[in-house]
Formats: C-alpha cells, structure tokens, sequence
C-alpha cells in the first residue's frame, strides 16, 4: 500500500469504527485459501457485515484517530494475522456466525472487538456470540407479554359464557314454569 493509501485507509475505517455496532479482529492463521472464502462467503449472506484482512498498525491507527484508546497489552493481544469483521446493523449474529465457523475451521479466533467506543476482549466477544439474535429475543419477549394476555382473554371470555349459561337455563327456567 502506498502511503497515502494507508491514510485514506485509516480515516475511512476510523469512521466506520466511530459509528459500528460492533467490530470484532479475529486470527485466521492456518487457514486455507477454500477455509477463508467459506468465512467470506456466510458472512456476505448477512447484512450490514464487512470482512476484510487488515494490518494491525493500520488497525490501532484506526482506533486512535476513532477515540477509542487501545489498552497496554494491545500489541500482545493483537499479534499475528488478523482479519477485521464490522457489523453495522446486528450485534450478535456475525459473532455468532464467527464463533460457528471456528468450531468446524480450529483455527479462527476471536483477538479482541470493538463495541460502544470500548475494546472487547475475545472472551466478551464469545459470550456475545453465543447470545441469542435480535429476532428470537424480540420473539421471546412477544410470548411473554402475549401469554397473560391472552390468559386475561380467556378468564373474561369464560366469565361472559358462565353469565350467559346462567342467563339461559334461568330462561328456560322462567318458560318451564309458565308453561
């Protein structure tokens, strides 16, 4: 890369970073060529994702022009190869994706993440992955508040047929008695 390329790099992932979701760096050391298209490839089915290999000078460049302060072990943490996941619109579903695909892969691994202006340590980013996704959590909380509901509806509906059993027999009652 030539150096004005690097820059242009940095501000666009500075930007990118400043406003994320979440970012995650991730290690593919000992991937083969088939093994890192396949990462490619799922995390392409999912909106708002980009997957790209970066530096890791070019990254914490990034972070610092972004604001968000890189803790001391950052260079520790960091080293090796390392491709950069950013997720504009879900949090936990490219984690998740992520964390799938190291299970079969071996070799892919969470380094560290970016969330809220903070780094995220590899241990964060895996309980985020294994979190449910934003859908099922939406539904889980749907049932929740639907199930008294329609509890109450039931128990209402119930009282109306009961009244209106009562109404009925003393009705027919009442024409039994004239008749």
């Amino acid at each position: 890369m030539v150096k004005t390329d690097k820059i242009l790099f940095v501000e666009n992932l500075a930007e990118k970073l400043g406003g994320v979701k979440v970012a995650a760096i991730v290690n593919y050391t000992n991937l083969t060529a088939g093994q890192m298209s396949q990462v490619r490839e799922e995390l392409k089915e999912l909106a708002g994702v980009e997957f790209a290999v970066v530096k890791n000078t070019l990254f914490k460049k990034a972070l610092q022009k972004a604001g968000i302060k890189p803790e001391d072990d950052f260079e520790e943490k960091i080293q090796g190869q390392s491709a950069l996941v950013i997720c504009q619109e879900d949090e936990v579903t490219p984690l998740s994706v992520l964390a799938k695909l190291a299970k079969t892969m071996g070799s892919l691994e969470f380094k560290l993440g970016v969330m809220g202006g903070r780094i995220l340590t590899a241990e964060t980013l895996t309980t985020l992955a294994k979190l449910p996704s934003r859908e099922v959590l939406l539904v889980r909380v749907v049932g929740g508040i639907s199930r008294p509901l329609s509890g109450l509806v039931y128990s209402l509906n119930w009282n109306l047929m009961k009244l209106i059993m009562v109404i009925k027999k003393m009705t027919e009652d009442k024409e039994g008695g004239e008749g």
